[in-house]
């Protein structure tokens, strides 16, 4: 097990606050946004070097491509290809398919990823000689960075000796959108909601930005996971004939190099959103949370890490800042772990009731679908209304979409809204939040999953003779051409859209 010390890269050990101020930032590493980093030939000759050599390396080694990828995620199919090339791979195919994808509390998704990130990092750095190398990120909020990065559309790119192949290529992607025909829109991208959002942790898993703790459910995602992660593996990943891209498909995502700038990036919106004023950690889970040595990792020499799970809600503490960030904000700081803190959430106390279910249904990818729930559900008693559900004992209604499942990855994504009006938008009240559907099940490749969204104000505020309505809005991820938008008309089915009543 590493200290905090041998954690910091140029920074001296924290002080009792536990959070570095801006006046170590000249010791930190900085990440910069890939269209400035590719302006330095020698930063992206240090990227692809540090690529080619992990590549270089057999799967069974900690180090390299494969085994970094894999511990992400990594298909049965390719595990056995690698298997008869290396057979000490199959000594370590314990360390694989550890990403919280595959069944663990939403709010596991970043902190999780921020040290995969954190430690592939090194890896990299060891293996370009270049000691100051970091990680990019694809900044796709920026309007004017939503085309593909053309640093890893190339197939190949000068060398030494001339052309060679790119180790940043890959070759399952959505074509059209690599070659620059389309750009990522606008809609798949956008965060001005998810920044509003003061609380890390939810009541449920799908409240917060990062999440909450309340389940282990596959499908239950934070804000931030919805989008624009979800849509980003989307739109990279694509369609190709009748399979889903690398990046559409959570066992083969990381083997894809975009895959480390896209959440280098998701990293870095969450370093902006902490250090913005009136953060708060909402759902506090208990310090034996924090303080629980988690998940192993491997550094740049290949030596097993494993550190408390709170070194990495502050990226400042592992020694990096992001070139945009600013750094007289302080990173929202966790209780200290001197003494500690009881919670403010217990799992074991929260239940689950359904009131009412609909049929299964279909989803279209190109028009709105309306579902008025109160014809279409079936109720658990003939006497049972919208208003039972408002029970003093209940603390929250939630509206849970069940067994979500799609045939091929869709260029759409899905808003859900509560009794929208005409001109309602994502900045309207009726507007619930976006579906989040990487890692579900297409061509059984993973779980039916459930979403579900909070509505207890909203119900409160109808009169008591009103329907509920849900609408289910697609929009594209993908920018149109002169011959329209790009889409592959995938539909969405879900088993049932059920109310949901959470008690304590």
């Amino acid at each position: 097990m590493i200290n905090r010390r041998e954690l910091m890269i140029g920074t001296a050990a924290l002080g009792a606050a536990g959070v570095a101020t801006a006046t170590r930032a000249a010791d930190n590493l900085v990440r910069f946004p890939l269209h400035v980093f590719a302006q330095d030939s020698a930063k992206m000759a240090s990227f692809r070097r540090g690529v080619q050599v992990m590549r270089s390396r057999p799967p069974s080694d900690p180090t390299s491509w494969f085994f970094q990828a894999a511990m992400h995620a990594v298909s049965q199919e390719a595990f056995e290809d690698a298997a008869l090339a290396d057979p000490k791979i199959l000594e370590v195919r314990d360390f694989f398919n550890q990403c919280p994808h595959f069944g663990a509390p939403s709010a596991e998704f970043l902190p999780w990823h921020r040290a995969y990130l954190y430690f592939f990092e090194r890896i990299l750095r060891a293996a370009s000689g270049n000691p100051a190398l970091t990680l990019p990120y694809w900044d796709y909020t920026n309007e004017a960075q939503r085309t593909f990065p053309r640093e890893f559309a190339r197939f190949v790119v000068p060398g030494s000796g001339g052309n060679e192949v790119n180790p940043l290529y890959h070759r399952n992607r959505q074509l059209s959108f690599v070659a620059g025909t389309h750009a990522l829109t606008a809609e798949a991208v956008a965060i001005d909601d998810l920044m509003l959002e003061p609380n890390f942790f939810g009541r449920t898993d799908e409240d917060g930005f990062g999440g909450g703790l309340s389940d282990a459910d596959a499908g239950t995602k934070g804000l931030i996971e919805r989008r624009p992660h979800d849509q980003l593996h989307f739109a990279i990943g694509g369609q190709i004939g009748d399979v889903s891209g690398a990046m559409a498909d959570v066992p083969r995502a990381a083997f894809d190099p975009i895959f480390w700038v896209h959440h280098s990036n998701i990293d870095r919106i969450w370093a902006i959103w902490s250090g913005d004023p009136g953060r708060k950690w909402g759902a506090l889970p208990p310090a034996s949370y924090f303080d629980t040595d988690a998940w192993i990792f491997f550094d740049g020499d290949g030596t097993q890490k494993t550190v408390q799970r709170r070194i990495y809600f502050n990226h400042r503490d592992l020694g990096y800042v992001y070139a945009d960030e600013d750094l007289s904000k302080a990173p929202l700081a966790l209780p200290p772990a001197t003494g500690g803190n009881p919670g403010v959430f217990d799992v074991a106390a929260r239940s689950r009731a359904v009131i009412a279910a609909t049929r299964a249904l279909v989803f279209s990818s190109t028009e709105p679908t309306v579902v008025n729930f109160s014809d279409t559900a079936k109720f658990d008693s003939a006497d049972t209304t919208l208003q039972d559900a408002m029970a003093s004992d209940v603390n929250d209604i939630l509206v849970a979409f069940n067994g979500l499942s799609f045939r091929n990855a869709p260029l759409s994504g899905f808003d859900v809204y509560v009794n929208p009006g005409p001109a309602d938008t994502r900045a309207s009240s009726p507007y619930l939040g976006t579906l989040g559907l990487f890692g579900l099940d297409h061509s059984h490749h993973g779980p039916a999953g459930s979403q579900s969204f909070n509505v207890t104000e909203r119900l409160r505020a109808m009169p008591k003779t009103s329907d509920l309505i849900i609408k289910i809005v697609p929009f594209d991820l993908l920018t149109s051409d002169s011959e329209g938008p790009l889409r592959n008309g995938v539909e969405l089915e879900v088993a049932s859209i059920e109310l949901q009543a959470v008690s304590r």
